[in-house]
């Protein structure tokens, strides 16, 4: 399961654990991956990162959780191989969540990074759903962003965000599914997530009602987006 790209992606052949040298190429050996990452430095400066949290247990001391950014600010800043751009710095601060070091990000924090990588699933999930902001600045996708998690988090019954362990990372996971559901099926009105959600009619929509359902046609949200909470985001 763990090399499922249909579900994480592709994987990277650095952080395979076996040496993938070879007479053709000068891929680093095993040794070369994982001293960097191991090295007396690099463990210094992470107890002086993680402050009055290091040797606590993060369950406990809730309140010393550190700002999600911070951390995304700290390892860039070590400059380790993998470690500087893309994925693996994001998904090494959200696992610093789950291990409860970290706060989750904001839904601004979250905004800001997705429209940082305009390549990424994310972002293009967006898009997808009919925001315009390819051809704009980063401030259009980061408040598309908060607009679709906006949405989430007043419509989604507490029942659902609980399943769903719901936050801001994961609106920003759902959106790397839309983007690789699309990819999957030919482009067409039956496919197309805007074409399905402007024939189905949410007007008699509940909060909830899709718990209990066993047919599968009532939704967790309603398709409509709420004007006055775009209007606040814009303003």
């Amino acid at each position: 399961p763990f090399f499922n790209t249909r579900v994480w992606g592709q994987p990277s052949a650095h952080f395979g654990v076996q040496s993938s040298q070879d007479r053709s190429t000068s891929y680093p050996t095993t040794h070369d991956k994982f001293t960097p990452l191991f090295s007396s430095e690099l463990q210094e400066k992470w107890v002086q990162f993680l402050g009055p949290m290091a040797c606590q247990d993060p369950g406990i001391k809730t309140e010393l959780r550190l700002p999600w950014v911070q951390a995304k600010d700290w390892i860039l800043q070590q400059k380790l191989h993998c470690f500087s751009s893309g994925l693996t710095p994001f998904q090494f601060c959200n696992n610093l969540v789950a291990l409860g070091i970290c706060n989750p990000p904001t839904a601004e924090e979250m905004g800001s990074w997705i429209a940082g990588n305009r390549r990424l699933g994310a972002f293009q999930g967006l898009k997808i759903l009919g925001f315009n902001i390819d051809a704009r600045g980063p401030k259009f996708g980061q408040t598309a962003f908060q607009s679709f998690h906006a949405h989430l988090e007043q419509h989604l019954h507490p029942s659902d965000k609980l399943d769903l362990t719901f936050s801001t990372i994961f609106s920003e996971h759902l959106l790397c599914k839309i983007f690789c559901y699309a990819g999957m099926f030919q482009k067409t009105d039956k496919t197309s997530l805007i074409s399905l959600a402007e024939n189905v009619s949410c007007s008699d929509w509940r909060s909830g009602d899709n718990i209990n359902d066993e047919s599968g046609q009532l939704f967790p949200i309603p398709f409509g987006q709420n004007r006055e909470i775009l209007d606040q985001l814009v303003a």
